[in-house]
């Protein structure tokens, strides 16, 4: 790619301080990403301003200090469609493309460092923390995995997911529900570090861009807005249209999805067209519908 073109995948771009680029943008699968030549022209682009110092001049963003920022293409000619482009500003030294992220849960933390590693604290029975072992840990200890650089990491009740940036998912804990897509070994009902999961039905480029975790059920999502669910389903939360466990990831109906949030048994997903399904546990209105 040209330098001074700036493309996203997924509508999320990373930008260290004082970095100029070039945004330009097309509309195929509802993404944004490079265009195709001139296309710059056909589109219109708005920003968020509601953080502070943002400002903007003539289709030109400055966001002068790190945090993140929101590009809204629209196109009103043919398509009248919008999307959205997130923009992260990293520090000026930095040597990473990703935010480093701390996730919780019940009773364990995990976090991926600025250098790519994991490390977790709190409660390891389970080997939710991916060390190799079952020991607990007050402080953060780093877990044992594969030499890669990981972005992202979910926690879930007793069980963790990690991404790693070539969009691949591991995991690492209680398996009892089914919660690692994994099939384990004789009566292996955990493990104790992170392992790469197998999923079927990629299509060619397709990868995992975000990954949540619940009690007991675990949820991806790929730059191509599909979601894949595996784990505990008694309450519907994985959204498949049944009740029943799903022991290895699948993928469900909703298409065009652009963020996913995982519950402890309910699980919400975001549209890029702005719409918002939910699914799971009714109890205490958290799915927000009031007509059931």
């Amino acid at each position: 790619d040209d330098n001074s073109i700036a493309a996203s995948g997924y509508g999320t771009i990373y930008f260290k301080v004082n970095e100029i680029a070039t945004l330009q943008a097309s509309f195929e699968a509802f993404n944004v990403y490079t265009a195709v030549e001139n296309a710059s022209s056909k589109y219109k682009f708005e920003f968020d301003t509601q953080f502070n110092g943002m400002s903007y001049n003539d289709a030109v963003l400055e966001v002068p200090k790190e945090g993140i920022a929101y590009v809204k293409v629209s196109e009103n000619t043919s398509l009248n469609k919008s999307s959205f482009a997130k923009i992260i500003v990293l520090p000026e030294d930095a040597t990473y493309n990703f935010l480093p992220k701390a996730d919780t849960n019940t009773n364990h933390t995990m976090t991926v460092r600025y250098d790519g590693s994991i490390w977790g604290f709190g409660v390891n029975e389970k080997g939710q923390l991916g060390t190799g072992n079952t020991t607990s840990s007050d402080k953060p200890v780093e877990a044992t995995v594969v030499q890669k650089i990981y972005v992202d990491v979910a926690s879930g009740y007793d069980h963790t997911l990690a991404l790693d940036k070539d969009g691949k998912v591991w995991v690492t804990g209680n398996n009892d529900r089914n919660q690692l897509g994994l099939t384990l070994s004789g009566t292996n009902t955990q493990i104790n570090d992170f392992r790469q999961l197998s999923v079927s039905g990629l299509e060619p480029g397709e990868k995992f861009v975000a990954i949540e975790a619940g009690n007991g059920f675990s949820v991806a999502l790929t730059n191509e807005g599909h979601v894949y669910v595996w784990g505990d389903n008694t309450h519907g939360q994985l959204g498949v249209g049944d009740v029943d466990y799903v022991t290895a990831p699948e993928k469900i109906a909703l298409s065009q999805v652009r963020d996913i949030s995982a519950g402890e048994e309910h699980t919400l997903f975001l549209q890029m067209n702005g719409t918002v399904y939910a699914t799971g546990n009714y109890g205490d209105n958290r799915l927000g519908i009031f007509d059931l």
